[in-house]
């Protein structure tokens, strides 16, 4: 595993496109993508805000990685002061990292003024793994101040931040694809993995459905804190109301959008 978090840190600016390419690759083999918009113009926005995300990034002088290598050399954090395995520390990160995003999840839906930030990833009118790269710049900075403070608490060594956030990033896009899995699979994995038939009910536009379902990964936090909603449920529609969804596909007015008084 140490292996693999180093392969990560020498290539990671290759790893979230081959991580996404893969998953693109087998929505197009068994998916059903559609809908009402123009494909390229929707995925030119998604894309787009990714990009803008990513030129932020560069902008931020702090980093997951930074953070975990920042506190080796202090010798800071619970794995710096508690030596244990490679998989303990990978577990036991991945786990703190899912827990993690399900509260910032929850409260970007729950205090407006993360909602202004959050509501552009609900804006789209249809799920395809595209929307996994849909994310307003500004809303990255919360993320990485949360993920990065909990790498330094946990000491995590860079390879085990590296790695937990490959996995994250791959859930991410695995949770927005247009696959619907055969019911007996979707019956044994729903009770303890975030599918793409749970995640499609977070992007319902009725908002006791959007309220639900906010976790990456595994789907035992909304279980545990009352937020599940099943994948039997019947999803209307998706996206927001109807002036946001007749700027969905307009990337310029996507990134205006958190200025405006709602």
């Amino acid at each position: 595993m140490e292996s693999l978090g180093h392969f990560l840190g020498q290539y990671s600016g290759w790893v979230p496109i081959l991580i996404f390419a893969v998953l693109a690759g087998l929505e197009l083999a068994v998916g059903h993508v559609g809908g009402n918009s123009s494909p390229l113009k929707r995925i030119g926005t998604n894309v787009g805000l990714y990009v803008v995300a990513a030129l932020v990034t560069f902008a931020v002088p702090l980093t997951i990685a930074s953070a975990a290598a920042w506190a080796g050399r202090s010798g800071f954090g619970l794995f710096n002061a508690v030596p244990a395995p490679a998989l303990l520390v990978l577990v036991v990160a991945v786990t703190a990292r899912s827990f993690a995003a399900y509260w910032l999840h929850r409260a970007s839906h729950r205090f407006a003024l993360l909602w202004r930030l959050h509501r552009i990833h609900h804006g789209d009118r249809q799920v395809d793994v595209s929307l996994g790269l849909r994310h307003h710049p500004l809303e990255l900075l919360p993320a990485i101040l949360l993920f990065a403070g909990l790498a330094a608490l946990l000491g995590l060594p860079v390879w085990a931040a590296l790695l937990t956030e490959a996995v994250m990033m791959a859930a991410t896009y695995w949770e927005h694809l247009a696959i619907r899995l055969p019911a007996p699979v979707r019956t044994r994995l729903e009770p303890w993995l975030v599918l793409p038939e749970t995640h499609l009910l977070h992007h319902s536009a009725e908002r006791r459905q959007t309220d639900s379902n906010y976790s990456t990964l595994t789907i035992v936090w909304d279980r545990m804190f009352g937020t599940f909603r099943p994948s039997s449920e019947a999803v209307a529609r998706i996206g927001l109301s109807d002036f946001d969804d007749g700027i969905a596909d307009s990337l310029w007015q996507q990134l205006l959008l958190p200025l405006r008084q709602r």
